[in-house]
């Protein structure tokens, strides 16, 4: 009886829930609000385990939009994904396996203005994340801000280094730089 009404509750919810075959699962969760999240680990494979946590609010003042970062982990709080959106209904996730190339959050026509990178991230305990964006777009030139990725007990937590000193953050502005009126970059990235 249990189970019919959890069944009843993902349907209402508009979730829909595929599995393959019984030692190799594959689930797909479907919402207009969340997402596509694909896990493919057998012992990660369990809806009812997978958080969705926050993590990093990105704004601007060359867009409107502000752009929402989450972690979606596992009951044990392991790292299954990232998952950013500005929009609910345009969302979009980020394995661990694709960071070492780099993801490319934002782009403006041929430019890469944001995306972010690590080559040592642990889904168990965090690590390097490189957040590198557009400087010029005259010169296509690109900085990098670095930051790393932290579990602290039982929620993760992004450290910025200031002058030796390590600090939370999870809010981020981007600066626009212009020139003669038009943006032409990112000028600063400010955390707090």
């Amino acid at each position: 009886m249990r189970f019919l009404f959890i069944l009843a509750s993902l349907f209402t919810l508009g979730l829909h829930i595929n599995a393959y075959a019984q030692t190799d699962y594959n689930v797909t969760i479907d919402s207009p609000y969340s997402g596509t999240v694909w896990l493919t680990d057998p012992e990660r494979a369990h809806v009812s385990e997978a958080l969705e946590l926050d993590l990093l609010r990105i704004r601007s003042d060359a867009v409107s939009h502000t752009i929402e970062m989450k972690l979606v982990t596992d009951s044990s709080l392991n790292i299954l994904a990232f998952r950013y959106f500005s929009d609910p209904k345009d969302t979009h996730d980020i394995q661990v396996a694709h960071l070492p190339n780099g993801v490319v959050l934002q782009k403006e026509g041929k430019f890469e203005v944001a995306k972010i990178l690590s080559k040592n991230l642990n889904p168990i305990s965090g690590g390097d994340i490189h957040f590198i964006y557009l400087s010029n777009g005259i010169t296509n030139s690109h900085k990098t801000f670095p930051m790393q990725l932290v579990r602290l007990d039982n929620r993760w937590v992004l450290r910025v280094n200031e002058r030796g000193n390590s600090r939370e953050f999870s809010s981020m502005f981007l600066k626009k730089k212009t020139l003669l009126g038009k943006t032409i970059g990112i000028e600063k990235v400010t955390v707090e």
